[in-house]
């Protein structure tokens, strides 16, 4: 039922707060996190939305160019994904950014 790791005191405060109807964060069982959705928000893109839940900070932009097929596959189009962390956020900083843009543009290529 819980997951592994969690001490016995951790499980305890997690049930006693599910039967005061309180979350760890003192909102009740059926309160939300505040939520923004903006859209447009890039000017440089085609479409951009940019979420805001809580600490949670999401901003995607999306461009479209149209191109010719290429010449081995003339009768397919071609979509690429790229993905990166925008300057500032705590990702951004330390030797890994680079390597953290990377393998996330393959995973999300890999999916299309």
């Amino acid at each position: 039922m819980f997951a592994t790791g969690l001490s016995e005191a951790e499980k305890r405060f997690i049930i006693d707060g599910v039967a005061q109807e309180l979350r760890n964060d003192g909102r009740a069982c059926h309160e939300y996190r505040a939520l923004s959705l903006e859209s447009g928000v890039l000017s440089n893109c085609n479409g951009s939305a940019r979420v805001t839940l809580a600490s949670t900070d999401v901003c995607v932009g999306v461009k479209l160019v149209v191109a010719e097929p290429e010449a081995h596959t003339p009768e397919q189009g071609r979509l690429e994904c790229s993905a990166e962390f925008a300057p500032g956020t705590p990702q951004s900083s330390g030797a890994d950014v680079d390597a953290c843009n990377l393998q996330l543009s393959r995973t999300m290529q890999a999916l299309f």
